[in-house]
């Protein structure tokens, strides 16, 4: 579809897609709220997507892709169209029941997106007699989302999507995902990083009118004081030395006045 998902690993590259494939203005940035992992919104001709960069860096892919299908699918939408998706939304769960039909669509594209169904087959071909037991399974499974960089739930389920899996092992492996770190000690160090960073949020701020560049060269060019340009760094993590910009003092003028016979003049005043 629209000749994606045919390169891959994919990962975190999605986001790239999104901006300058679609021309979406991204914008990352973490938020305490579960009531937001990302949304989609367009005003007049521009489409806005935002990601909550609060989750893990997995499952931000996967939100960014679910998201790409919005606009993909609503390119054509109303101005101040508005599409919020929440953790129920951003499913990786088997059943899906509960959710609307437009984000079990998103979600399934995210997958397929990211993950391409060839891939899984090719690797778990001949799953029974490849893997003799759980152990073996789990570190096939890490080295793919290591390479793929996506949730772990979301492999499961197309394991399950794909008739590689049963129903019943789905719901066995679902129940491990808190061993994956454990199961890297059996792989080396390299993997058990890479795994750690991909299951934590990287509580990343970016967007892509370039709120940091766009401060400094107005500091720099039209006189924005040096305390606003702080607070708008501070947002994004930033400070003004990072771009060798320093606070401007101004030096008292070391001159006797009485030389001149100002002070006194002042002490009359005074008096």
């Amino acid at each position: 579809m629209k000749g994606l998902g045919e390169v891959g690993p994919l990962g975190n590259k999605v986001f790239d897609i999104l901006e300058y494939k679609y021309n979406v203005l991204l914008f990352i940035y973490p938020i305490e709220s579960d009531n937001v992992c990302g949304f989609t919104y367009k005003k007049d001709d521009k489409v806005h997507v935002f990601v909550n960069s609060n989750m893990s860096r997995g499952l931000q892919n996967f939100v960014c892709a679910h998201e790409l299908y919005h606009v993909i699918q609503n390119k054509s939408m109303y101005s101040d169209n508005l599409i919020v998706c929440d953790t129920n939304d951003i499913s990786e769960e088997l059943s899906e029941k509960d959710i609307e039909s437009e984000e079990r669509k998103a979600n399934y594209f995210a997958a397929s997106f990211l993950l391409p169904v060839d891939v899984i087959k090719e690797r778990f071909n001949g799953f029974n007699s490849k893997y003799q037991n759980e152990a073996e399974l789990m570190m096939e499974i890490i080295k793919l989302q290591r390479m793929y960089e996506v949730p772990y739930k979301m492999i499961i389920k197309r394991l399950y999507e794909a008739g590689i899996i049963a129903e019943d092992i789905f719901k066995k492996l679902i129940t491990l995902e808190e061993r994956v770190l454990e199961m890297c000690s059996l792989l080396d160090n390299e993997v058990c990083e890479d795994l750690k960073c991909l299951r934590e949020s990287d509580k990343r701020k970016y967007n892509s009118l370039n709120a940091v560049k766009t401060a400094v060269e107005v500091y720099s060019k039209f006189g924005l004081s040096f305390s606003r340009l702080e607070q708008i760094l501070e947002k994004y993590d930033k400070t003004p030395f990072e771009f060798d910009i320093v606070n401007k003092t101004i030096d008292p003028l070391d001159i006797d006045l009485g030389s001149f016979g100002i002070a006194d003049k002042e002490k009359e005043d005074e008096n």
